[in-house]
């Protein structure tokens, strides 16, 4: 039985792989009352709103490092053995208890935005609304804005402006073109954000007048709201998915229930019995997946064809440039070593590496 269209256009090398099976049969994070929060994202929102909570690490650079194995500890956490798997689990509970001890109101507010139920009414009710959000290597900021639309077909991504760069009669008044320039221009006047990606958003809590006279101006805006909405969803269908990584559209929609019960069967099938399945699933998402572990797992079920493609194309992942990949390249391999030298005789590892790229040859 051979699998069919395989298609290695999203493979990632270096990435964990995703066990379809349990972890979307049974998703742990969304369902019987549980909820999700992102302690690195508490970790932004603390150094912007209550720094002192914490003690911050400084790299070479003189830059604040947000690294596990550097922050826990600089703040009193024995992290004997950085990236081991329990290692670094017990140095996440200890910042998450330290921020709750040092920095209690800030610690319920954002265990609050972790309820992803709560964070939606709140947004679609037009209060003032603050995020901590870091992009690049830039101090994690705290953004205040209110909520302007959800993309019409992707209800969990929405658009959020920020009081500082709106004017709300400017908004009222926008054409389709103004709105799409607010979105996607610099600076971006309307950001795009996903309520699903636990993104710590708070309710302000003493807004100004012009903070709830802005609000109020956006929820009678009907048309600013379909506008947006329309733009958000062109978008979204334009450069999310086609461009993201397939483990970035996971949050971008449910799977259907002929879906969840052909997952069901994939935990108990055989390999050859797992290839049939996955050619059966509707979602392209779980076929790309499922597709990748026949890739890594069980290549003799590949044809010769598949296998060279395969081959040649995660040596192309390995070789892109380190500033066009979100995913670990040999370049970023190469920097890391270079960095542990006075740690470690890491030749060996440049060998395994090095190795390991040199079998993809085709």
């Amino acid at each position: 039985m051979q699998i069919k269209d395989v298609d290695y256009v999203q493979i990632d090398p270096s990435a964990a792989l995703i066990e379809l099976a349990q972890d979307v049969v049974a998703p742990a994070t969304q369902m019987n009352g549980n909820s999700r929060l992102d302690v690195m994202k508490m970790v932004f929102a603390t150094h912007a709103e209550a720094s002192s909570a914490l003690s911050w690490p400084v790299s070479d650079n003189g830059n604040i490092s947000f690294k596990l194995d550097l922050l826990a500890p600089v703040n009193g956490f024995a992290h004997e053995n950085a990236h081991d798997a329990l290692a670094d689990v017990e140095a996440t509970i200890f910042i998450f208890k330290k921020i709750q001890d040092d920095a209690p109101e800030l610690f319920k507010k954002l265990v609050h935005s972790g309820d992803k139920t709560i964070i939606c009414s709140s947004l679609k009710s037009f209060l003032p609304m603050e995020v901590t959000l870091r992009f690049g290597g830039n101090a994690p900021k705290t953004y205040q804005g209110c909520y302007y639309g959800s993309n019409k077909d992707n209800p969990n991504s929405i658009g959020f402006a920020d009081f500082e760069l709106n004017k709300a009669v400017d908004l009222t008044q926008a054409s389709k073109l103004y709105v799409s320039e607010a979105i996607k221009g610099t600076p971006k006047k309307i950001r795009t954000l996903a309520v699903n990606r636990s993104e710590t958003f708070r309710v302000i809590e003493n807004p100004s007048e012009e903070m709830l006279e802005f609000c109020e101006t956006i929820k009678e805006a009907n048309t600013l709201q379909s506008l947006v909405s329309e733009v958000l969803s062109e978008r979204y269908a334009d450069t999310e998915q086609t461009n993201l990584e397939v483990e970035e559209k996971i949050y971008s929609g449910f799977y259907g229930n002929s879906d969840k019960e052909l997952l069901e069967q994939f935990q108990s099938a055989s390999w050859p019995e797992r290839v049939s399945i996955i050619n059966d699933f509707a979602d392209e998402r779980l076929k790309q997946l499922g597709k990748r572990l026949i890739a890594f797992y069980v290549q003799e079920l590949l044809t010769d064809e598949q296998r060279t493609a395969f081959r040649a194309f995660v040596k192309r992942r390995w070789n892109t440039s380190i500033d066009e990949a979100p995913w670990t390249t040999a370049e970023h391999i190469w920097a890391s070593l270079d960095e542990l030298k006075s740690e470690i005789d890491e030749s060996n590892w440049r060998e395994f590496y090095q190795a390991r790229i040199n079998s993809l040859a085709v």
